[in-house]
């Protein structure tokens, strides 16, 4: 199941959701608990930055209110993951990487519809993936903090996952 995990994250990065370099399956074990910290804080850097942008960038009132609702529930999450990184020692970034940021800077070119079509599918594409891969963090990560994170926060991204789905239908 963790190799599963770590090979669904580089899907996510071409997304933007967990944005870090791809990892292939060669590369599985030389990743760590603390190595997930920092992708999931990275990706909750990455959305609060689209949740806002999509407040300036879309003309419709589901994109903006589910955008605001990611920038909030990532700043959320983002503050327990710092509790997590805490008990571990481990040092969490406090900016995009280049490829959290190129995503952030394509969406930021588009406005109206083309804004609200190109996000939601991101966040559709992205959150299906998350699923499996929280799951995934939920069964095999060593430290006890972050499976009860992904535990915790796995029906929070089914709901974003559902909505999404929800919005990206009527935006289509």
């Amino acid at each position: 199941m963790r190799k599963t995990f770590w090979m669904v994250l580089p899907a996510l990065l071409i997304l933007g959701l967990a944005v870090l370099p791809a990892v292939g399956a060669d590369k599985v074990d030389k990743l760590t608990d603390a190595d997930v910290l920092k992708k999931l804080y990275g990706t909750g850097l990455l959305e609060i930055k689209l949740g806002d942008l999509a407040n300036d960038n879309s003309e419709n009132k589901d994109v903006k209110t589910f955008g605001k609702k990611m920038a909030q529930d990532h700043r959320d999450a983002n503050k327990r993951l710092e509790k997590v990184a805490k008990t571990l020692s481990v040092t969490l970034p406090d900016k995009l990487n280049k490829t959290q940021q190129d995503t952030y800077d394509k969406l930021k070119k588009l406005k109206g519809s083309a804004f609200d079509k190109a996000y939601m599918k991101l966040m559709v594409d992205g959150h299906e993936k998350v699923v499996t891969a929280f799951t995934s963090t939920m069964n095999n990560a060593k430290d006890k903090n972050l499976r009860d994170f992904a535990k915790n926060h796995l029906p929070a991204i089914k709901d974003h996952l559902a909505l999404a789905k929800k919005i990206k239908a009527k935006v289509d």
